[in-house]
């Protein structure tokens, strides 16, 4: 008796989770979230854009007026319709992203024009596009990029006549230009150009591009007052730093590009430029200016690394080109102060 009430009971049993696997296989699946609804970019007002997970588009070119400030947050996309997805900005636009919620433009150029205020960007990523300034035009304002990724063809490229550049923390695939350039006539200026701490990338949420390391596609500076290059990685075809006005820091940056070139047209500007803790893998490494009587340039190079060459012979007659390659032409001579033979790795770590 007590065997068949307990079979009744199993068969029970097996019958109602039976009823409830039905019940689950024919219930309607719940939709997945539909995907946000994309709105214009509003810049014809000043506005701080908050929502998680918002996407907005530009079409064609579009401009934040002067006296208008667009604050773009966290996790917040904006996509490019057609060719020329363009924000022109006059006033001001701030970019704050977090980590692993970056803001991301997608196929978007940002343009600076001939006299904006500030376009300042952290913690955000541009797929396509970039920043760029218009053609042919010198921009006058301040530009500050932070933890921020050029990727898929992005660009940065810009023709500045006042102001500022800073650079910290950007990893770029393709080449890095900043070229100051006064008006015409002006025969000084009194920008700043930093570009610190380009170094190891960090895994971002815009895969694959993962892992991304420093100035990948190279860097060309040239033309500021000040110019700062330090704590950086930079490797491509061409590491360039040209024509500072009052004073160059080049320090504990990994230099990886085929060429490194150091170059003025004046003479005697070598003499109060800084060159410290560098590692260097580049087989050519030019310095340049031209010759002056009365002018002394020596670029005097302290405690860089040359890819384990520790003879500063070999050093000057293989790799460095300055004077004594040019004797006709280039008022420049090296001085070499303490070859390392350990790289400094302030930058990334040895090769």
């Amino acid at each position: 008796m007590l065997r068949q009430s307990m079979g009744r009971a199993i068969r029970a049993f097996g019958l109602a989770v039976g009823v409830i696997c039905v019940a689950i296989c024919i219930a309607p699946s719940t939709p997945a979230e539909a995907a946000p609804e994309a709105l214009p970019l509003p810049v014809d007002r000043t506005a701080i854009l908050r929502k998680d997970g918002a996407v907005y588009y530009i079409e064609g070119r579009v401009q934040i007026p002067a006296g208008i400030e667009v604050t773009i947050l966290n996790d917040i996309r904006i996509i490019g319709r057609g060719p020329d997805a363009t924000i022109e900005v006059v006033g001001t636009l701030v970019v704050h992203g977090v980590g692993g919620r970056e803001v991301v433009f997608e196929n978007v150029t940002v343009e600076p024009q001939a006299d904006f205020k500030e376009v300042h960007m952290d913690m955000a990523i541009f797929e396509g596009g970039g920043v760029k300034s218009p053609k042919d035009v010198s921009i006058n304002g301040h530009l500050f990029l932070e933890l921020f990724d050029f990727v898929r063809g992005a660009l940065l490229d810009v023709r500045v006549a006042s102001g500022s550049v800073e650079l910290s923390s950007v990893c770029a695939e393709t080449p890095i230009k900043i070229a100051i350039v006064p008006p015409d006539g002006a025969t000084d200026n009194k920008v700043k150009v930093n570009v610190r701490g380009c170094g190891q990338g960090q895994n971002r949420r815009c895969e694959p591009h993962v892992n991304r390391v420093g100035l990948k596609g190279g860097l060309d500076v040239s033309g500021a007052n000040e110019i700062v290059v330090r704590s950086t990685r930079v490797s491509g075809a061409l590491c360039a730093i040209r024509n500072w006005r009052k004073s160059l820091i080049f320090d504990a940056c990994k230099i990886q590009s085929s060429r490194l070139e150091v170059t003025h047209s004046e003479a005697g500007k070598f003499v109060k430029a800084q060159f410290a803790k560098c590692d260097i893998y580049s087989p050519v490494v030019l310095f340049r200016a031209p010759i002056k009587k009365g002018k002394k340039d020596t670029a005097k190079v302290q405690r860089f690394y040359f890819g384990g060459e520790g003879d500063p012979k070999v050093v000057l007659s293989e790799i460095i080109e300055d004077s004594t390659d040019d004797p006709e032409k280039n008022g420049v001579r090296v001085k070499l102060d303490k070859v390392k033979t350990r790289a400094h790795a302030m930058a990334g770590p040895a090769e």
